[in-house]
């Protein structure tokens, strides 16, 4: 029995949560039996490259600035102190796979070499166990300049990309931008490196839900909404009132149109926004999900008709199901959505028409075929995934 140690977050938020469920599968489909899974949140980490004890329950949110400022400064000051004894699970595994999410990160004021503990804690298990597996499925970035600007500003951070990558059996990218990021830290082109879509579309799979056969001649519209996402990349905090304004025109269409909308919120500011946008229409819709979940966003979209959303996985999540999806862009990642059909706005402050149109195509539109091209491409994808697999991991042994 092979003990494999699932790296990501846990339960801290649904994206990473439908990565992690999608590379469940994705291991299951691989390994065929014979394993055990195990959680390593990254969180973990602060806690592992401190020598006063663990900390427990540890969430540094981005929209906490203060907090994470702090919590970082504290775990790069620890990171020459690192602690065997609280990464001692990855110590004992057969494998660590890294469940993709934006591994490497390059905004205007953080580099993930410099705010994360992680790749350090990686390379000491890899010293201290040379025979351990590893692997990561869903590798992604996000960058805020071109990546030859990134090579000559943050070579730090780009050699501990060659060193992380180098020390894995191969490397799954959700994404062309990782490859060439990757690539151009040095990591030789004979090494084993391929793009495949984000597992979180296998997260569905994973749970065993399909999309109801009702949904196309519905009129229930999911709303993923957030008033303070910003692009993550420069930084750049969203224009509040704008976005408001937004909310309320797409709401005053829904109503005109006779679509139903239901609104996944993920805390309690968005639900504060929505019930401005809903009073200022006259539209006071109970239809309002909190604190969604990755299971539970997967339900609900699988009876909706369609998806406008602000994050990027209840867009992946949206096209996982063939749902018609809106996505407004908020930094590098869109091209993952993008790639599966979703509409991609690259901005808000020009994008009011184009999400109208959407609704007035998705409110006339009574079919919108099968599963079968996404379901035919994950096949696809598998069948891939199982060649590297089989060629570089040692399994049965």
């Amino acid at each position: 029995m092979k003990t494999v140690v699932l790296l990501s977050t846990f339960d801290e938020n649904a994206g990473d949560d439908l990565i992690r469920h999608g590379v469940e599968y994705l291991l299951g489909q691989m390994a065929d039996g014979g394993w055990r899974p195990k959680n390593w949140t990254k969180s973990n980490a602060l806690s592992a490259s401190i020598e006063l004890g663990p900390i427990t329950n540890c969430t540094i949110s981005r929209s906490n600035r203060i907090k994470r400022i702090l919590m970082s400064r504290v775990e790069r000051a620890s990171m020459s102190k690192l602690n065997p004894w609280r990464y001692r699970k990855l110590l004992a595994s057969d494998m660590i796979i890294l469940c993709g999410t934006p591994l490497f990160y390059f905004s205007e004021s953080r580099v993930f070499a410099d705010y994360e503990s992680w790749p350090q804690i990686l390379l000491d298990v890899i010293r201290r166990k040379p025979t351990i597996q590893i692997v990561t499925l869903g590798g992604g970035s996000i960058l805020s300049h071109q990546i030859d600007k990134m090579t000559t500003t943050h070579s730090k951070a780009i050699a501990l990309i060659k060193e992380v990558v180098l020390a894995q059996k191969f490397y799954v990218c959700r994404d062309q931008l990782t490859i060439d990021l990757i690539r151009s830290s040095g990591v030789p082109s004979d090494f084993p490196l391929f793009v495949m879509p984000c597992p979180s579309i296998w997260a569905r799979n994973r749970f065993g839900i399909k999309r109801s056969p009702q949904a196309s001649t519905g009129r229930k519209v999911c709303i993923s909404f957030s008033i303070e996402s910003s692009d993550w990349a420069t930084e750049r905090n969203a224009d509040a009132r704008l976005r408001l304004e937004l909310l309320k025109g797409i709401l005053q269409q829904t109503k005109r149109l006779e679509l139903e909308p239901t609104f996944l919120a993920h805390n309690d500011l968005d639900v504060a926004a929505f019930r401005e946008a809903q009073r200022s229409v006259n539209e006071m819709t109970r239809h309002i999900v909190i604190r969604v979940d990755a299971k539970r966003l997967l339900e609900e979209l699988s009876t909706a008709k369609g998806i406008i959303t602000w994050r990027i996985h209840g867009a992946m999540a949206a096209r996982s199901l063939n749902i018609p999806t809106f996505l407004f862009k908020t930094d590098s990642r869109f091209a993952m959505a993008r790639d599966l059909g979703a509409v991609i706005a690259p901005n808000e402050i020009n994008s009011q028409l184009s999400v109208y149109e959407y609704l007035a195509d998705l409110a006339l539109t009574t079919n919108h075929g099968s599963e079968q091209d996404i379901e035919q491409l994950k096949e696809k994808s598998i069948s891939a995934l199982k060649r590297q697999w089989n060629k570089y991991v040692v399994w049965n042994d």
